[in-house]
């Protein structure tokens, strides 16, 4: 089968590799299409960043088809439509360490000490075959598309990330981040009730995608003013929760400083590089700050729903679809370059 392996910075070759069969209690995938994440980008510029055991088949934003069952597998067939959780926990090292069925609240999987990854140090989904631990797997809804499917994944993170935040009805959130994260975050915010809700980024074509997707309050970082517009559309408040879904200091900066005395800050994207940061404010002003790293099963299923309902629009973020071969040169180098006509690129194998 042809697969896009990570070998290096800037080193992601299509290869021939042979076509896995699933083991014991894991189902294969066909894979229909695979998103290309900023993880992703910031593995290709900057890796090892999350890489592990290196060269390894990256993807892990994608829906595809069940066509073949391990030993052992219940609850799947042939046919089902799934997408699948990319964090996995050892299942054995203690109260930090989930696996399926046991939603104890401060179990999670994304916390488990000797974590894996699909696409990161597992195989992944850029490539025409899966086989993934049945217990990862998440059917889809009967109406979602194959593309809403490979968009479950990333608002699953802007879902965790509210919840993180413990986002309230009525409270004022601001996103930093046009891309799909902070798009789906703010989404994802909105339907839970935020009362007011701004995107902040940079690049028009992201702002005016927000907007189709039902987002009003959009503003470009680089604004004269811009916490005092803020406040002074929120009536001289600032808002309770904010986001950094870009991962850089002067994102991180912005989110300190936006949050309202007593706020709370959620740091979702990835960080290349080590901060500086002005932490008397946060002690100063009570702000709370958390980090958001993945997803659990719940927040899969909320996914799912939201996207079905269409209280969540993913089609608009999508802004390019390419087969694999041309994943490097008309994917990741395309969305590094072309930011302004870019958003989601999803990649069929």
């Amino acid at each position: 089968m042809k697969a896009a392996v990570w070998h290096g910075r800037k080193d992601i070759r299509i290869e021939n590799l042979p076509e896995p069969n699933p083991a014991p209690g894991e189902i294969k995938i066909k894979v229909k299409w695979c998103g290309i994440c900023g993880t992703d980008i910031h593995e290709y510029l900057a890796g090892p960043v999350l890489i592990k055991n290196p060269p390894v088949i990256l993807g892990h934003e994608y829906s595809g088809e069940v066509v073949g069952l391990g030993q052992g597998v219940e609850g799947f067939k042939p046919g089902d439509r799934v997408t699948g959780l990319n964090v996995r926990s050892c299942g054995r090292c203690g109260e930090a360490c989930k696996v399926k069925n046991s939603m104890v609240m401060g179990k999670k999987m994304e916390l488990c000490s000797n974590q894996d990854s699909t696409g990161l140090s597992n195989p992944g989904a850029f490539a025409e075959y899966l086989c993934l631990p049945a217990y990862l797997a998440v059917k889809m809804s009967p109406g979602l598309s194959w593309e809403e499917g490979a968009m479950i994944n990333p608002l699953s993170i802007g879902i965790h990330a509210a919840k993180r935040a413990e986002l309230r009805v009525g409270e004022c959130v601001a996103v930093i981040g046009d891309g799909t994260i902070g798009q789906l975050t703010l989404q994802t915010c909105l339907a839970a009730g935020a009362r007011e809700a701004f995107l902040i980024g940079e690049q028009p074509l992201r702002l005016e995608i927000a907007k189709k997707c039902g987002v009003s309050q959009v503003l470009d970082h680089r604004s004269a003013g811009l916490k005092s517009l803020i406040s002074e559309r929120l009536e001289g408040r600032l808002p309770e929760v904010t986001f950094d879904c870009v991962g850089s200091e002067p994102a991180a900066r912005m989110a300190l400083d936006l949050a309202a005395r007593g706020g709370r800050v959620t740091l979702v994207g990835i960080y290349e590089e080590p901060c500086r940061l002005d932490l008397k404010d946060v002690v100063v002003q009570e702000k709370n700050i958390g980090g958001v790293l993945s997803q659990d099963f719940e927040d899969y299923a909320i996914a799912d729903a939201l996207i079905a309902r269409k209280q969540v629009v993913t089609e608009p973020l999508i802004t390019s679809k390419i087969e694999l071969a041309d994943l490097v040169a008309g994917g990741i180098e395309e969305l590094i370059s072309n930011r302004a006509g870019q958003l989601r690129i999803l990649v069929h194998p």
